[in-house]
């Protein structure tokens, strides 16, 4: 199974192995006048190989290189029109979202971009433990629904340290945004297939008549 994107042809997996990856750690800068986006993946240097393979699984040529100010951190990037273009749209960190209908995501699919996620911003500890942070309260949610389709129990917490600094990547940073944490766990699964499928469970048909907003004595 492929996505096509325009004229680019990838596959369904490594695309989602390189969006996760991409939504974590990445940014596109695009030079007007040589009409040109550059995609760039900010990684810990014992990353590099593994963020090269899967630029070349993609289409993508890589290059790498480490700051001079900071040898923990390798810089890897690749220069394509059409994909630069498609990812620029998802904004930067706090404004970040899964560009593709969750519903239809299967379970495989699920699990493959969520513990992507997880090797690039998140924790495992090794026992089914594992931990996604994001600042996007959009991807948030969307992280939260994936969860579910591959049958795990996740728990939200949002821990707000706006003001405060925090080291990324060996770099001090100031934090702007709350952090969203979702924890889950691989030995709680209680579903073993996604509940909904929207091409299977949803219709649509044209209403005529009123809506309502409907209010409850907690106004939730």
């Amino acid at each position: 199974y492929k996505v096509k994107l325009d004229d680019v042809q990838i596959n369904k997996h490594d695309w989602l192995r390189f969006l996760a990856m991409y939504i974590a750690d990445g940014n596109v800068t695009y030079f007007k006048k040589e009409n040109k986006y550059v995609i760039s993946i900010t990684d810990s240097v014992d990353m590099k190989d593994k963020n090269e393979n899967l630029f070349r699984k993609i289409n993508l040529n890589p290059y790498s290189y480490t700051p001079k100010n900071n040898e923990n951190v390798v810089v890897t990037k690749g220069n394509s029109l059409v994909l630069g273009k498609f990812l620029k749209k998802l904004g930067i960190s706090n404004e970040k979202y899964i560009p593709l209908n969750i519903t239809d995501f299967s379970k495989e699919d699920a699990l493959i971009f969520l513990n992507k996620y997880v090797e690039h911003d998140g924790y495992d500890n090794g026992n089914g433990i594992k931990r996604i942070y994001t600042s996007s309260k959009i991807l948030s949610n969307q992280i939260l629904e994936l969860c579910h389709i591959a049958g795990f129990t996740p728990n939200l917490k949002i821990i707000d340290n706006v003001g405060k600094k925090t080291i990324i990547n060996g770099v001090e940073a100031n934090i702007n945004h709350p952090s969203h944490m979702i924890t889950f766990s691989e030995n709680k699964i209680y579903n073993q297939e996604t509940n909904v499928v929207i091409n299977k469970h949803r219709t649509d048909e044209w209403y005529e008549g009123y809506v309502y907003c409907v209010s409850v004595p907690n106004e939730t």
